[in-house]
């Protein structure tokens, strides 16, 4: 019998990659018959358990005050937080992405010495001055480099050392195990300034019982989503298209042009469209916000095109993998925990256009019996290794070995 109760605090309730992963934990806990609330800068679902800091409404002039006074740290107030009952009555807090101009970061201080926390790493934040990934491995003083003042969070002027400092004096007088999602992750921490502090690594998991090859033939689905059923369909998902520099569009591009002749080959790119573009092997596609409508491309492609820039694990790498679908992905952060090169997939040389073109060659010259061998690898390795199951096991055992003291 668990009697502990938690409270997460993050970004997001139920949209974007670490909201996901806290959502999923809310539901789960409930559904063990734990307690279980959430306090988030933006609340979008109407779960009476979930609270927000501040109305939605407030958070673009928060992010623009943050940005003005270069500062994502200390202008935000944390009264409602420590004055709920959500708070009050908690044993563990799980805290997740603190930035997104929503959060006090002083307050962690107070919180640990009040509570059992756990913080999971979704990003290089908690290790930056500002930044939520850096695009390379510098450090200075225990802290990662961010090179560019634009990359998010936006601050607008050099305020880098104040912010390092702040973070510094607030970790120094905190208590706090630190969870890393990939091996990536958990290599970083261990070189950064809180590599004191107690790590734990519990990957990310997907649910296996929804992103799973679907029932239905390619050419089925390929009918019903109205896509071409006799060419070879190389599947991009970026919320947002190139507008999302972590998702390496203009890659993606690349690839793109360079097949731009192939009249076999026809690219589908899921959340953006680049009116600019004028070739005419691209199929642009909204958003898909539904998981079974997602499983449908998925399995109604034949390739991952992933040329991501940062990634702290790989989310939809790793939906892509359980329906079924090779992967061609630069090799970055934690998606080297999903892809085996030549295996599952194919791992490129980070940011280069011709290995990527390499990689969409190799799978697509394997012999079909080749093809259906990496098919199968890919979901078993999500199924054995990632399952959303196996994820909320090792954080229930985390907060029971915290709470009882194990």
């Amino acid at each position: 019998m668990n009697d502990f109760k938690v409270l997460q605090i993050g970004t997001l309730d139920c949209r974007g990659g670490a909201a996901r992963i806290s959502w999923y934990l809310h539901n789960f806990l409930k559904e063990k018959g734990i307690d279980s609330k959430m306090f988030v800068g933006y609340k979008y679902s109407d779960d009476e358990d979930v609270y927000s800091f501040y109305p939605n409404w407030r958070g673009k002039w928060n992010y623009y005050r943050s940005a003005i006074f270069a500062n994502d740290i200390s202008f935000f107030n944390t009264k409602k937080l420590f004055n709920s009952q959500a708070y009050k009555n908690a044993d563990i807090v799980h805290l997740h992405n603190l930035h997104g101009a929503f959060f006090n970061l002083n307050a962690l201080k107070k919180i640990s010495k009040e509570k059992k926390v756990v913080w999971t790493f979704h990003d290089m934040w908690p290790m930056t001055a500002h930044c939520a990934h850096t695009f390379s491995n510098d450090i200075k003083d225990g802290f990662y480099t961010c090179k560019d003042l634009k990359t998010y969070s936006r601050i607008l002027w050099d305020n880098k050392n104040n912010l390092i400092n702040k973070k510094r004096t607030i970790y120094d007088d905190s208590f706090f195990d630190i969870v890393a999602p990939s091996n990536w992750m958990v290599d970083l921490v261990k070189q950064s300034y809180l590599k004191d502090k107690k790590l734990s690594l519990i990957h990310n998991g997907i649910d296996v019982s929804v992103y799973k090859k679907h029932d239905n033939s390619k050419d089925v689905l390929r009918k019903e989503l109205n896509l071409p059923v006799d060419k070879k369909i190389i599947l991009y998902i970026a919320d947002g298209g190139k507008n999302n520099h972590w998702k390496g569009y203009e890659y993606f591009e690349s690839v793109v042009n360079h097949y731009k002749e192939d009249i076999d080959k026809v690219f589908v790119c899921i959340g953006g469209v680049d009116i600019e573009n004028k070739n005419k092997n691209i199929i642009y596609v909204p958003f898909v916000v539904s998981k079974e409508n997602l499983v449908k491309y998925y399995s109604a492609s034949d390739l991952f095109l992933y040329p991501a820039l940062a990634e702290s694990f790989g989310l939809v790498v790793a939906e892509a993998m359980a329906c079924g679908l090779p992967v061609v992905s630069f090799d970055v952060g934690g998606i080297k925990d999903l892809v085996e090169h030549k295996v599952n997939g194919y791992m490129s040389k980070y940011r280069d256009t011709e290995d990527l073109i390499r990689g969409v060659d190799f799978i697509f010259d394997l012999q079909s019996k080749e093809y259906e061998m990496i098919s199968k690898s890919s979901i078993e390795k999500i199924k054995n290794n990632f399952s959303l199951d196996l994820m909320l096991e090792k954080y229930l055992d985390l907060y029971s070995n915290l709470y009882y003291g194990k």
